[in-house]
């Protein structure tokens, strides 16, 4: 996923459309790296929020495993967004 400075020069959200094929989703991950804030979004339901303040170590940036799979619908086109703040 990519995404663009606006203005303030926080990050725009990042967004994937993609279609999921008809029948059982095995697994679906996302790997997510962001510095301090980040919520995740699938079809517009909010599935994961990260915050590097959480950390246990106190400090900032770090990756996270967001499991997808039971949000995203087999059979249609879905939308995967992560609204990313620094």
């Amino acid at each position: 996923m990519f995404g663009s400075l606006d203005e303030s020069g926080a990050l725009s959200p990042f967004v994937v459309r993609l279609e999921v094929r008809e029948g059982k989703i095995r697994r679906a991950e996302m790997l997510l790296i962001a510095d301090d804030e980040a919520d995740v979004f699938v079809n517009g339901e909010p599935v994961a929020v990260y915050r590097s303040s959480n950390l246990a170590w106190g400090h900032r940036g770090s990756a996270a495993v967001i499991d997808l799979t039971p949000h995203l619908l087999p059979g249609k086109r879905n939308c995967v967004a992560a609204k990313v703040r620094d």
